[in-house]
């Protein structure tokens, strides 16, 4: 009898064992997902659904280091819309918002598959391009400009203001170097009149 009663608590112990294993495997799974969403959430800018500034701040150190030791070409597009605090003190900042989501969209349909497109920051966005050379990024950078100048807009007409910098191994030490040319050319840009694209040397 004593035995039985052994064999029925060990019976007991192996389901309840089994039990929590599976409930762990549950929570396991949970928190894997979990963690996947955080990181979706912390890299991603929630307005537009572009990747944001930290997730190409990360990914642009590996395709400098990637570029650099393979000899391949890197590009950066910068772009900026002209004139957005005028659009916003005219049309509200909901129309602000209709434009970021909708030149998003744009960036998401033109580039490749291997680029990556983010808000940059404010009503900036960038483009890292691996693999493309100074006229690859002129090419895109072109059809996006044709492309916004010829878009129906919901708010009216929209431009950009470009610039553009491939990397050069010379003047570039790292990819921020390669961001801050881009930049310069964008503010090239945007000082000889905007709606257009300027190219760092």
């Amino acid at each position: 009898m004593e035995l039985r009663m052994q064999r029925k608590a060990l019976r007991n112990a192996l389901i309840e064992k089994e039990t929590i294993v599976e409930a762990l495997g549950r929570t396991q799974a949970e928190l894997e997902i979990a963690n996947r969403m955080l990181e979706e959430m912390a890299t991603t800018d929630a307005l537009t659904g572009l990747r944001n500034r930290r997730s190409f701040d990360e990914r642009l150190v590996d395709e400098f280091e990637s570029a650099k030791r393979w000899m391949r070409p890197l590009s950066i597009v910068m772009l900026d819309i002209d004139d957005f605090k005028k659009r916003n003190d005219h049309f509200g900042h909901a129309a602000g918002d209709t434009a970021l989501r909708e030149v998003a969209s744009l960036l998401r349909t033109a580039v490749r598959r291997s680029d990556m497109a983010v808000r940059f920051g404010g009503e900036e966005f960038a483009i890292l391009m691996p693999g493309a050379d100074v006229a690859q990024a002129a090419v895109l950078a072109l059809r996006l400009l044709s492309s916004v100048r010829t878009g129906r807009w919901e708010h009216g007409a929209l431009t950009f203001s470009i610039g553009v910098a491939s990397m050069n191994l010379e003047a570039d030490r790292s990819g921020l170097a390669m961001v801050v040319r881009a930049d310069q050319a964008l503010y090239d840009a945007k000082k000889q009149g905007k709606n257009q694209c300027c190219f760092s040397d």
